[in-house]
């Protein structure tokens, strides 16, 4: 009876290929800071991010590495392996794309506390508005998810980048006394009134544009 041809026909490739995948997928954890750790190390060493770094536009130096990681992990990868290659390579690929967001889950789950224990998609936080007699205000929807098991009070900043040229550009909009619940969701539905002036009426919503800072009273953390 001929056996079957072994799955793994190379250990030594196969170590080189994990540890490849495992250093892209730490890089690409993105606590506490909104940037990657790789991101984070190359500012900490001076490196631009960008081929164009004025404007921060052009080519992801950070994007380029890890793309040149991921050719070599799947290189090894495939002379580590005999049987069922484009499996693998596909679960490698789910894998990078979804275990950074997983390893900071868990971490916060069951480690983190306070702030740190927040998660905040600010691609999700709109505020309606407007500028009627003398007087701008507005009402924003976020929602915050508590991962930790104690109850966390926050206070929200929201302000957009100068460069949109909105009115609201100019001044931050302030969201005091979120009270998270523990292992929640909680959504939540804040006025705000802001001193600006406008030579006429007018109402809109904003977005997915806000950087996005949050204070527990100890410590800071912020969202773009």
């Amino acid at each position: 009876m001929k056996q079957e041809t072994p799955i793994i026909k190379s250990k030594h490739s196969l170590v080189i290929a994990l540890t490849l995948l495992t250093v892209m997928i730490v890089f690409s954890i993105r606590y506490p800071e909104p940037d990657t750790l790789l991101d984070a190390l190359l500012r900490s060493l001076g490196i631009p991010l960008y081929s164009r770094p004025a404007s921060e536009t052009g080519f992801h130096i950070s994007g380029i590495f890890l793309t040149v990681l991921f050719i070599f992990a799947l290189f090894y990868l495939n002379k580590a392996i005999s049987r069922h290659r484009l499996v693998l390579f596909f679960a490698a690929f789910i894998c990078l794309s979804s275990a950074p967001g997983w390893l900071v889950i868990g971490y916060q789950h069951y480690f983190a506390s306070g702030i740190y224990a927040v998660e905040l998609d600010p691609h999700q936080v709109s505020c309606n508005y407007v500028w009627i007699e003398q007087q701008f205000s507005g009402n924003c929807q976020l929602s915050i998810k508590n991962h930790s098991k104690d109850t966390i009070t926050v206070q929200a900043v929201l302000e957009l980048p100068l460069a949109s040229y909105h009115p609201v550009a100019q001044e931050s909009i302030l969201l005091s006394d979120l009270v998270l619940q523990p292992r929640t969701d909680n959504s939540f539905h804040k006025e705000f009134k802001l001193a600006l002036t406008s030579k006429e009426t007018f109402s809109g919503q904003m977005k997915g544009t806000f950087k996005i800072t949050l204070s527990d009273g100890q410590h800071v953390r912020a969202w773009k």
